[in-house]
């Protein structure tokens, strides 16, 4: 077969093809986890992001994202844990839904090539479904059950497997892109289960596809449970295994997917067994234990838009460290490395917004360890969109982010006179003005505003942007700065303070 390629905002992955045997995350999940279903549902996403990043540090290589909690809206749900756990950055997601709409919901805000999970034989699905994943090129994860369940032969699962097949070809869906799943009983009610599933994953090979199995559902109802699974995932292996849904936590199962995947013949000079299990390795067990406490932390919380945040600088603060300290060397620090992505382009608006929100919980938290000499703001900025102009979500990315680097902002909101700008930078006593317009029909008020302002305030200084607006037309208006976005207003108000 020949491997997908799958991709997340700043990196991608090789899956399948005689590649490395991946590993895919299956920990958010609230199937059975009483306190994952819960957080979910009161929308503590701070825990599904622990569990990310536990995950991560155990090295899963692709995260299965399911929040299928009984009573919620799915798709906004969907939406959201997409939107959060992108901003891991390196990682590909697996959609792991069985509804169209949550479905669509993840994909639609995801920038990437993600791994929908799953499709199987009933007509339902595979009408409801298939179209999903191909309207947004991403791969998918086929069960080899229909209509009449799991069929208990191998032949049986892979005749479902190879009308799945021939309805994504008819689709135009890549083989390289399908993931069948030859699904697996409990050795416990069925001794021959492993060697079921192992043949029928022999049988589907044959059809140009790739492998991915959910392997812990084999040891279901026994003691030991951990040494069943490594043996059955090396097993599988074996049987041109190609990406493995498990716990990472599982330090047993770990070690056998990285040695059967060397013995089998896909880790080319032992490199990533080495990687993996040479000279101080941290153990998998312990991984899921709480990120250290320090300024790096929080810069790197920051970067993740961690909810966590908040505990965090909490912890540095009662501690005795500087509130100060903590917001130069850790929340700004955090932002300087945000605004850096984001000229690259490597980040975007969501990920700029949700960083910009995390620094904002840091800055709350820290507020009561604030002496009256540290909580002195660098200058203050009035900020707002002109008259007749009712756009306003660039510019409260721009507040946001300027507020965030220290400035007192002082936001009059949207649709905003040129008389309310001027008695706003007189009554506040403001060292600078942001004005932002989004239609052409609207940015004609820049001059008004500026020309006003120089009769009483020539000294204040005014920095204008917004989608229509260029740095020649800033000149025209008589503006002193264009702000392309809000990483460049920030820059452009610290070139002026430091003057």
């Amino acid at each position: 077969s020949v491997g997908g390629v799958f991709s997340s905002r700043e990196g991608e992955l090789k899956l399948g093809g005689g590649e490395t045997v991946k590993l895919i995350g299956e920990r958010i999940n609230p199937t059975a986890r009483k306190k994952l279903a819960e957080a979910i549902r009161n929308g503590e996403w701070q825990t599904v992001q622990a569990e990310a990043m536990a995950q991560l540090d155990a090295g899963a290589d692709m995260l299965d994202v399911n929040v299928g909690a009984a009573g919620i809206d799915e798709a906004a749900a969907m939406k959201k844990a997409a939107l959060l756990l992108q901003q891991f950055g390196e990682t590909p997601l697996v959609f792991d839904n069985t509804t169209p709409a949550a479905l669509e919901a993840g994909l639609s805000v995801y920038a990437g090539k993600a791994l929908v999970n799953s499709v199987n034989g009933e007509e339902k699905s595979l009408s409801e479904i298939l179209p999903v994943v191909k309207k947004y090129g991403a791969g998918v994860v086929a069960l080899t059950l229909d209509e009449k369940g799991i069929p208990e032969t191998a032949e049986g699962r892979f005749q479902i497997a190879k009308r799945i097949v021939e309805r994504c070809d008819a689709l135009g869906i890549n083989r390289r892109d399908i993931f069948v799943d030859c699904l697996t009983m409990s050795v416990a009610t069925d001794t021959n289960s492993a060697k079921t599933t192992l043949s029928a994953m022999r049988l589907v090979k044959t059809l140009g596809v790739n492998l991915v199995l959910g392997v812990s559902n084999i040891s279901y109802g026994l003691p030991e449970r951990s040494v069943i699974n490594s043996a059955f995932l090396a097993m599988s292996i074996d049987a041109g295994l190609d990406a493995a849904i498990m716990n990472p936590l599982d330090g047993g199962m770990l070690g056998s997917l990285y040695a059967a995947t060397l013995l089998a013949g896909r880790d080319g000079g032992a490199a990533q067994y080495i990687a993996k299990k040479s000279g101080g390795e941290k153990k998998a067990e312990t991984v899921v234990s709480t990120e250290e406490i320090s300024l790096e932390a929080v810069a790197r919380q920051v970067v993740g838009g961690s909810l966590a945040i908040t505990a965090t600088v909490e912890k540095l603060a009662a501690g005795g460290m500087s509130p100060y300290e903590i917001i130069n060397d850790g929340v700004i620090a955090g932002l300087n490395e945000v605004g850096e992505r984001y000229e690259k382009g490597v980040f975007f608006l969501p990920q700029l917004m949700q960083s910009a929100e995390t620094a904002e919980k840091a800055f709350a938290c820290l507020e009561k360890y604030l002496g009256e000499g540290e909580n002195e703001k660098k200058a203050t900025v009035v900020i707002g969109t002109v008259k007749g102009d009712i756009h306003d979500i660039g510019k409260n990315m721009v507040a946001a982010m300027v507020r965030n680097h220290g400035y007192n902002v002082i936001d009059l909101g949207k649709n905003v006179s040129a008389e309310e700008f001027v008695n706003a930078v007189e009554e506040n006593g403001a060292e600078y003005l942001g004005l932002s317009a989004l239609m052409t029909t609207t940015m004609r008020e820049i001059p008004e505003v500026v020309t006003l302002l120089r009769k009483t305030k020539p000294q204040v200084r005014v920095v204008v942007g917004g989608a229509v607006i260029t740095e020649e037309y800033a000149k025209e208006a008589g503006a002193d700065g264009y702000g392309k976005d809000a990483i460049a207003t920030v820059k452009l108000l610290e070139s002026w303070s430091a003057k």
